[in-house]
């Protein structure tokens, strides 16, 4: 995983644009779409920067058996990243009352799927491995 464009985890950073969305909603209202996309995105390239440090990445190495081997993103699935959380952003914009919906719906799935999904990433790397 994290070598591709795409891997299962692309589905978080779906779930990143969606909270995103709602964040900068609710902190800057009704700005047009540029102006908060870009906010994201640099949110997004943000977070793409530090969680490919080697604090992070041992992070997930400690507080998961699913990570043990994990060796970081490739260039290329950072972009995809990037882009994933640009369709949970855009889907909410578009979508609003959906996102919320979405969110639980890709948690669920991802948990189901794979035992991890955005919120056991906040645990592990934030609270458990500390």
């Amino acid at each position: 995983t994290s070598q591709s464009l795409f891997d299962i985890y692309s589905f978080t950073h779906i779930s990143h644009g969606i909270l995103l969305f709602y964040i900068l909603y609710y902190i800057h209202g009704s700005k047009t779409y540029n102006s908060m996309i870009y906010i994201a995105l640099c949110y997004e390239i943000l977070w793409e920067l530090i969680e490919n440090t080697p604090l992070i990445i041992n992070r997930y190495r400690r507080a998961s058996n699913i990570s043990r081997n994990y060796p970081g993103d490739s260039i290329i699935n950072s972009i995809g990243d990037i882009l994933s959380m640009s369709i949970g952003f855009y889907l909410c914009w578009y979508y609003p009352s959906y996102g919320y919906k979405l969110l639980i719906a890709n948690e669920l799935f991802l948990y189901y799927y794979i035992h991890d999904n955005l919120l056991t990433n906040i645990y592990q790397i934030f609270i458990k491995s500390m």
